[in-house]
C-alpha cells in the first residue's frame, strides 16, 4: 500500500502490524517505507541463516541513506513501526509498551516530497520459501504536509441537470485550473 498523495517537508508516520503466520527465519520483511527511488525503510525482519549472518534472525532495523543499521533483537509478533523525517535525518522506531524505542537515525536521501507505504516483501536470493500472513492497521500521518488534489464545484448545488464547472488544484503552488465542465447527475 502506498499513499496516493505525496508527503512533503518534515513528517512523522506510523503503522501497526500483526504477524499472523510468521515462521522463524522466513526471509520476509515487513516495513514502513518511502516508495520513491530515494528509498528508506523501518523494518521487522525474519532473516534466513545466510542473510546478514551477524544480525539477530528476528529483528527490527532501518535502511536509510547509510544502509542497513540498528539491528535490534525482537520476539514480538505485533507492534508499531514509526518513521520520522526532520531536516536531512530519518529516524526509525518501534514501540515497547507505550514508549517509542529508537532503532536508528541516519541520513535521509532526499528532502523532496515522498510517497509513504507499508507492506511485506522478500528478496529471491534469501527467501525462505515459507508462507506468511501479515495484517496492517492504523496507518497514521502524525505530522507532515499531505499534498492531495482539491476540487471545487461552481455552483456546488442545484437541480438535476444543472451544469457545474469543476476546478482542481493538482500540483502544489499552482493556481486553480479549469479542467472540465459537465452536468450534475444524481
Amino acid at each position: 500500500m502506498v499513499t496516493a498523495c505525496p508527503v512533503g517537508g518534515d513528517f512523522d508516520a506510523q503503522v501497526d502490524f500483526n504477524l499472523v503466520l510468521w515462521p522463524t527465519s522466513s526471509g520476509v520483511r515487513v516495513g514502513l517505507v518511502i516508495q520513491d527511488p530515494a528509498g528508506g525503510a523501518v523494518e521487522r525482519v525474519g532473516f534466513v541463516p545466510n542473510d546478514f549472518p551477524t544480525f539477530p534472525r528476528e529483528t527490527y532495523l532501518t535502511d536509510f541513506g547509510d544502509g542497513v543499521q540498528g539491528a535490534v533483537l525482537t520476539i514480538s509478533f505485533t507492534g508499531t513501526l514509526r518513521m520520522v523525517r526532520t531536516g536531512g535525518v530519518l529516524a526509525g522506531y518501534d514501540i515497547s509498551g507505550s514508549n517509542w524505542v529508537l532503532i536508528h537515525s541516519g541520513p535521509a536521501t532526499t528532502a523532496d516530497d515522498v510517497h509513504l507505504g507499508f507492506g511485506a516483501w522478500g528478496h529471491n536470493n534469501v527467501f525462505g520459501n515459507q508462507n506468511v500472513t501479515v495484517a496492517f492497521d492504523n496507518f497514521v500521518l502524525n505530522s507532515g504536509r499531505l499534498d492531495c488534489p482539491t476540487l471545487t464545484l461552481t455552483p456546488n448545488n442545484g437541480e438535476l441537470g444543472t451544469q457545474v464547472q469543476v476546478q482542481g488544484l493538482w500540483i502544489p503552488n499552482l493556481p486553480l485550473r479549469t479542467y472540465s465542465s459537465f452536468d450534475l447527475i444524481r
